[in-house]
């Protein structure tokens, strides 16, 4: 999967220069759908995190708040998306 996104991004420089103005291009994107490349979770469920409050609802607010800040994140570095599946 990664050597298949690294030759996508170094062989067409428009996916390179979104990618480098902080914008995650919709074509990398449908890319690694059409090879079943998962860059999101699909379901909170893929995520496999865990809280110890005393809530029994899924997502209890702490965790909705780590999805959030991370949704954050990656909204303002697109290239989070790729460390977070161990691709620098």
């Amino acid at each position: 999967e990664k050597e298949w996104l690294l030759t996508e991004i170094q062989e067409n420089p428009t996916i390179l220069a979104q990618l480098l103005n902080r914008q995650l291009p919709q074509e990398l994107v449908e890319f690694a759908q059409k090879r079943g490349i998962r860059l999101f979770p699909r379901s909170f469920d893929d995520l496999g995190m865990g809280c110890s409050c005393p809530d029994y609802a899924i997502p209890c607010k702490h965790l909705a708040a780590v999805v959030y800040v991370i949704a954050n994140e990656i909204d303002r570095n697109p290239f989070l998306v790729f460390q977070l599946k161990g691709l620098d």
